[in-house]
């Protein structure tokens, strides 16, 4: 019964020191662009994501260190550096990625692009500092870009009529207005 009481104690008391080294340091993407998403891409397509990194509940800036641990081959960090200094608070610290899929690429191919940021820095001397990483997925398939829709004659000829048809009524009505306050002057 003792040793039941020790090990709760012991479980307590360490449940209380991590508590406290809770932080809320993320990285958001848009949702177009999350890790249950697939972004589709063609041959030869670049396309440019914003993540923004968080520091929400940490008492301290942070620094995180960016690096592209997997796709780095189609994929790359596009700001002069990979260390990203998060102010304690923010929100909305900007880290940019471009995605450019080859020419050569095979249609129909998957990549996956996996992107780090370590977190460092916080209050120097404090004990042990436990330091975390996220880690933001981005799955890619690449397609096949559809050809382009030809236009046909009937989509022109039926646009034709509309626009003239719009085009005569818009016209009687000022033709209306214009007569309107020209026999209105000649009645006075």
């Amino acid at each position: 019964m003792l040793s039941k009481i020790k090990n709760l104690i012991f479980v307590s008391i360490l449940l209380i020191i991590f508590s406290l080294n809770v932080n809320a340091f993320a990285v958001t993407v848009p949702p177009w662009a999350s890790s249950s998403q697939q972004i589709q891409m063609y041959l030869g397509e670049t396309k440019d994501i914003e993540m923004q990194l968080q520091n929400m509940m940490d008492d301290y800036d942070i620094t995180a260190v960016a690096n592209i641990t997997n796709g780095s081959e189609i994929a790359s960090l596009t700001d002069s550096s990979n260390e990203y200094l998060v102010p304690q608070g923010a929100t909305d610290v900007k880290a940019n990625l471009r995605i450019s899929i080859p020419e050569t690429a095979s249609t129909g191919s998957n990549y996956t692009i996996d992107v780090t940021f370590q977190k460092t820095g916080g209050p120097g001397g404090e004990g042990v500092q436990l330091q975390g990483s996220v880690t933001q997925r981005f799955n890619i398939l690449v397609a096949e870009q559809p050809a382009p829709e030809p236009i046909s004659e009937e989509t022109t000829q039926e646009q034709v009529p509309l626009k003239t048809v719009i085009s005569l009524i818009l016209i009687l009505i000022i033709v209306i207005v214009v007569i309107f306050f020209i026999f209105k002057k000649w009645k006075k």
